[in-house]
């Protein structure tokens, strides 16, 4: 028998997954050529033209599908990620509170919509997002993990300069993951504005001796710098 819409679109996502766009693309739209009442193969149609940067035509798939099923979370979903990857910040937002509004339990959604707030520049709001998204679920569900919002909330304080806030949530997001190197790396520069370069090559220094080839060495070398230890730091670098 000939292959079903299911097939092509499961075709579809492992492409995408081995970094091969334009083929999930071809994939995909078999897919909703086979089956054009699939929605599930025009969202993910939507999301692979966006990968290979083919953002208007994303575009043009998912406001022709939110016509006909203006309830698709989904669709609402991914509306909002492509319009992040064009930078249209407004509209990425109002597309994650029309998700929330119908799922306002998803940690997710309220992660998504603190991280436009957040490139918009309105830290106020990305903070009550994130904080709601971990208020929601503190702990691991599925597709959400609570390091991802501590993280969040880490690079958000810091931006602020609200330094003790940073490192308060930079220690609840290696609670929930030790290896996080972001987090390490944001809280180093938390603590380098917070006068506490000590603490700095101290963290850098455990943390090299876990994972000697996978420190942020641009931050230690900082760190390391303002100790005045110069001959560490460019051995760092």
């Amino acid at each position: 028998p000939a292959p079903s819409a299911a097939t092509y679109d499961l075709l579809g996502l492992a492409h995408a997954d081995a970094g091969m766009g334009e083929r999930a693309v071809d994939a995909h739209r078999r897919a909703t050529t086979l089956d054009p009442d699939r929605e599930e193969s025009r969202v993910h149609l939507a999301l692979a033209l966006s990968d290979v940067g083919r953002t208007d035509e994303a575009l043009e798939v998912l406001q022709e599908l939110l016509l006909t099923s203006p309830s698709n979370v989904e669709a609402r979903a991914a509306l909002g990620n492509i319009h992040m990857v064009r930078e249209d910040w407004p509209q990425a937002i109002l597309a994650y509170q029309q998700v929330i509004a119908d799922k306002p339990a998803d940690p997710v959604a309220h992660n998504n919509l603190g991280s436009a707030y957040f490139q918009k520049g309105d830290l106020d709001c990305a903070t009550r997002a994130y904080r709601e998204a971990l208020r929601l679920a503190p702990t691991a569900v599925e597709d959400w993990s609570p390091e991802v919002g501590h993280m969040n909330i880490c690079q958000v304080m810091a931006q602020k300069q609200c330094f003790s806030d940073a490192l308060a949530a930079f220690e609840a997001c290696l609670n929930a993951n030790p290896e996080n190197m972001a987090a390490h790396a944001t809280a180093g520069s938390a603590l380098w504005n917070a006068g506490r370069g000590d603490d700095v090559v101290a963290s850098y220094e455990a943390f090299l001796q876990r994972h000697p080839t996978a420190a942020p060495a641009v931050a230690f070398a900082r760190a390391e710098a303002g100790a005045a230890r110069w001959e560490s730091a460019a051995l760092a670098v």
